[in-house]
């Protein structure tokens, strides 16, 4: 956020004036005792935030926020401010009016014109409420968008005249607060507050189903009334069903039984038909078995299986023995590679040391070398820092700082040494453990071969017996059908005998067949009674059974909700406070780390000076009495403005690391020096110079020594000259080119033209060619406003997965 200027038309001593400030550096705005100094800070402030509620009691503190009564030119009924600001690559042009109206003086709004870098730009017209928050939008601020008090500006942008010590005097709760607007960390508060109103919706919603399960509990309830009026049909459907599948059951068993004696009296007629034929096969069945017992050479099958169970047990133990041993090796080979992992991971600390010993070994011989060179001007009389004659203490003290900075260096060495020795032995014994590791692998895959070899040699073997077994089987079924042949032989007469008993039982089938097909019948017309009689009731219980649905999806959206609110609280609201911590922790240490380094500057020679900022960004005084620091309330009016100072250039740098809008950077002070003496003045110039500064700073002072001295040109200065007949304003430029100035004047008339020209225009206007193109480009494109779609909360987002 950088400001190019501020035109002024009736605002207190100013009748109609623009000043202009250069983008880079320091500005500052000099002149006597009511020139108007402060009330150009005054405006730029509340072009931004409009009239705030007034402070009737503390009369000082409309230094900051101005009410539109402060602002308007006495005996004037009508004034504005227009700002130019450039933020986020745009310019930003605010307009704000103020109308005196009888013993009224209100802020009346405006309009702000915004052109990007694409040349486009947009009008809008708004009231003073809406302009405060459609600003702080567009240049980033996370302020409150009511009309309180500003914390980010006032705080760590613009510090204004008689509160440069508000931020060190505010409450615990107050400064927290403003903390936490600067560097941009409400947003997780706000998230965490949106977060619970989420929940107390989620268990209003639970509560709801709650309420609509217990209803419909109660309705399903009536269920068992019309549930027990079917339980005897469906017992007695139950008994007819199994009696059917009963009778289906000895008919089937019926069927298949006369299917197979009319099968067997077939076979019956025809085996004696084929007796003859049999006689033939006998002779050749006995003729094999010979050939057989032959191949297998006395081995019987007994003895076969016997053998083959004894290599199938001995095959089992090896593998069993060859399991353990590989997953002994793989265990190994996991150890070695671990130790390998280990080993690597070592060698690398190891290599950070010895670069870390390098590096010490490398600062202490440049101090060695700074204290040879002492000693050589302490000899001539000299100071080693600026060279001009010292006494001897100031050297030896010199001297003795050195010296502890090499005793330091020499004892990180020896640490940095017996870690390296450490870290040697620790290495030593992992390359021993691989060394047995290896060994004993070794030892793994050379019995892993010998089994493996034992058990093709099995297999081998197993086989051979497998076929001689097969041989065997072969024999005892040749014998087995052998034996048969000589048994139907023998028993011709039988099967005679049985085919007549055969004719008798499929007679007898035949009529229990019949008897139960009867049966089965009237079971049958007796279970569609019963069906339709059951149909009937279910039908008459189908409205229940939609409740019963109804109330399992009820309780299925109130498990839902409920897993809804375990997820809001376990994980959601613990990421957020965990990204708040780790984001509010950094900003901690890096505004710490900013305010120790202004405060050294700023107190420099002042060591018995010290202050703590504890986690809760709150500042602790303390000095150093009799060697020792101890705690105190108030530091001197000097001390403290220097406190109060480093405070809020310490928030404004990180507010400006942490907010990309304010990145570029703007501080304006109002009379910061309060206090201080010339050479302190100095030590502030040099803080604002310094690296990582804000790209421009403002600065209202009496303080000579702060613009006398413009160190090159870097420090432009603006000098106030009120004519005290009219109460009037002249601005005077030194340092400032006047060709840039005249330019931003023009750039103000040009932005307020092109507003006015499209007065009859919406409120909103897009995309007009601007006739003041040395800011911006002439385009004839308009822009085509954006569809944004409707919001969805968490809640629709889970009510919808």
């Amino acid at each position: 956020m950088i400001i190019k200027g501020v035109w002024l038309h009736n605002i207190k001593s100013y009748k109609d004036s623009v000043i202009a400030f250069p983008e880079e550096g320091i500005t500052v705005i000099y002149g006597d005792v009511g020139s108007g100094k402060s009330s150009i800070l005054s405006s730029i402030g509340f072009a931004i935030f409009g009239n705030v509620p007034s402070h009737q009691s503390d009369p000082l503190a409309r230094f900051t926020a101005p009410t539109a009564r402060d602002l308007l030119r006495r005996g004037a009924t009508r004034g504005f401010i227009q700002l130019w600001v450039k933020s986020g690559g745009k310019d930003i042009f605010i307009y704000r009016e103020i109308h005196s109206e009888g013993s009224r003086v209100a802020d009346k709004g405006g309009w702000v014109l915004v052109i990007d870098e694409n040349q486009r730009y947009s009008v809008k017209r708004l009231t003073a409420t809406e302009m405060r928050g459609y600003i702080l939008d567009l240049l980033g601020i996370p302020e409150e968008k009511t009309r309180a008090r500003s914390r980010v500006f006032a705080s760590a942008i613009y510090v204004p005249q008689f509160a440069i010590h508000n931020i060190i005097s505010a409450s615990p709760e107050e400064r927290a607060e403003i903390v936490n607007r600067v560097l941009n960390l409400m947003k997780y508060s706000l998230a965490k507050n949106r977060i619970e109103l989420l929940k107390k919706r989620i268990r209003r919603e639970i509560d709801e189903k709650t309420r609509e399960e217990t209803r419909l509990v109660e309705e399903v309830s009536m269920e068992h009334k019309y549930r027990r009026e079917i339980e005897n049909i469906k017992s007695e459907l139950e008994k007819a069903l199994k009696m059917k599948d009963s009778i289906e059951k000895s008919i089937a068993e019926l069927e298949g039984r006369l299917e197979k004696l009319v099968e067997e009296k077939e076979r019956l007629q025809k085996v004696i038909t084929e007796l003859t034929i049999k006689m033939g096969r006998v002779s050749e069945l006995e003729k094999s078995i010979s050939q057989i017992k032959s191949l297998l050479r006395g081995l019987e099958l007994s003895t076969i299986e016997k053998v083959k169970g004894e290599i199938k047990s001995r095959i089992e133990d090896l593998k069993r023995s060859l399991s353990s041993i590989v997953e002994e090796k793989d265990k190994l080979m996991r150890e070695l590679d671990k130790l390998s992992s280990d080993k690597d991971e070592k060698m690398n600390i190891r290599d950070r040391v010895l670069s870390e010993l390098e590096k010490v070994k490398s600062q202490k011989d440049s101090k060695l070398s700074r204290l040879r060179e002492i000693e050589s001007l302490e000899k001539r009389g000299l100071c080693p820092v600026c060279l001009q004659p010292v006494t001897q203490t100031h050297t030896q003290k010199i001297k003795s700082k050195i010296k502890s900075e090499i005793e330091e260096l020499e004892v990180k060495a020896r640490k940095l040494n017996m870690e390296l020795e450490n870290l040697k032995n620790v290495l030593k014994e992992i390359s021993l453990r691989e060394k047995k590791l290896k060994s004993r692998i070794k030892e793994l895959d050379a019995t892993i071969d010998k089994i493996n070899s034992e058990i093709n040699a099995l297999n081998r073997r197993l086989l051979e017996l497998v076929e001689s077994e097969q041989y065997a089987r072969k024999m005892e079924e040749f014998q087995r059908e052998l034996d048969k042949l000589k048994s139907e032989l023998r028993e011709s007469k039988k099967t005679i005998s049985r085919a007549e008993e055969v004719e008798r039982e499929i007679s007898s089938t035949k009529r229990r067949l019949e008897e139960l097909r009867r049966s089965e019948r009237e079971i049958l017309e007796r279970i569609a009674s019963l069906k339709g009689e059951l149909k009937r009731i279910n039908e008459f219980l189908s409205k229940i059974d939609e409740k019963k649905r109804e109330l399992d999806r009820i309780r299925e959206i109130k498990r839902r909700y409920t897993l809804m609110l375990d997820f809001t609280k376990k994980y959601i609201l613990n990421i957020i406070s965990g990204v708040e911590k780790y984001v509010k922790a950094t900003a901690y240490n890096a505004f710490r780390e900013e305010f120790t380094r202004v405060f050294k500057v700023l107190m420099a020679g002042y060591d018995n000076i010290d202050v703590e900022i504890r986690d809760d960004f709150t500042p602790v005084f303390k000095v150093k009495v009799d060697g020792v620091h101890s705690t105190v309330e108030t530091p001197s009016g000097g001390q403290l403005t220097s406190i109060a100072l480093a405070y809020r250039l310490a928030l404004n740098r990180v507010a400006r690391s942490m907010i990309p809008q304010l990145r570029e950077g703007l501080l304006i002070l109002d009379e910061p020096t309060y206090g201080f003496s010339p050479e302190r003045v100095e030590l502030l110039k040099k803080v604002l110079f310094s690296p990582g500064g804000p790209k421009q700073v403002i600065v209202v002072t009496h303080d000579r020594t702060f613009y006398e001295d413009t160190l090159g040109g870097k420090v432009k200065t603006i000098r106030l000259e009120l004519d005290p007949e009219n109460t009037i304003t002249k601005v005077h430029y030194e340092g400032i080119d006047k060709d840039y100035v005249r330019e931003v004047k023009k750039y103000m008339e040009y932005a307020r033209k092109l507003v006015y020209k499209y007065t009859t225009k919406p409120a909103i206007v897009e995309g007009v060619e601007p006739t003041f193109k040395p800011v911006v480009e002439t385009v004839r494109e308009h822009k085509k406003p954006t569809r944004v779609g409707k919001s969805r909360t968490l809640l629709d987002f889970m009510k919808s997965s």
